[in-house]
């Protein structure tokens, strides 16, 4: 009887190493390597930064799909930087876009106003979800951490 049960299951084993990520060739990327703890965000070198660089604690991020934010990244290949050629290289915010801080598509080339969408924008979301959370299960009174920062100290320290 246990040899019923060890056959199919060693087969399996078999199968999944032969299809796994070691064997794969082509495009693909074999392996991910992934950095832990804080990056220091910083503006690009031709930039000179008004503010403080972001530490971004890239660990505390580990729950979301890396598509979220690397939105470009087909999974298969090498994740490029957020301000690599052809991604957020832009040096100068459009001028339409500028004073109103509209992040509409046209802005999004600029570096700042896409970490900007992409940072400010989740970290809103998630504090509307955390706050209809406390009106529908705690009732009056309850708190729900507002997770993330969404204005310019929470994230670009004071210098």
């Amino acid at each position: 009887m246990m040899l019923k049960l060890a056959l199919p299951i060693m087969l399996v084993l078999v199968l999944v190493f032969l299809a796994g990520p070691a064997n794969v060739v082509g495009e693909r990327l074999d392996s991910i390597s992934v950095p832990v703890g804080t990056l220091v965000l910083n503006p690009p070198s031709d930039i000179v930064s008004v503010r403080s660089p972001v530490a971004f604690p890239h660990s505390l991020h580990f729950d979301y799909a890396c598509n979220q934010c690397h939105h470009k990244w087909d999974g298969l290949t090498k994740i490029k930087t957020c301000m690599a050629t052809g991604c957020h290289d832009a040096l100068d915010p459009p001028k339409k876009s500028e004073k109103a801080l509209e992040y509409d598509h046209e802005a999004m080339p600029y570096f700042k106003y896409a970490y900007h969408k992409r940072c400010i924008g989740c970290h809103k979301d998630i504090r509307a979800i955390n706050q209809s959370k406390e009106k529908s299960i705690m009732g009056p009174g309850g708190k729900v951490s507002n997770l993330g920062p969404v204005g310019c100290i929470g994230c670009h320290e004071r210098e």
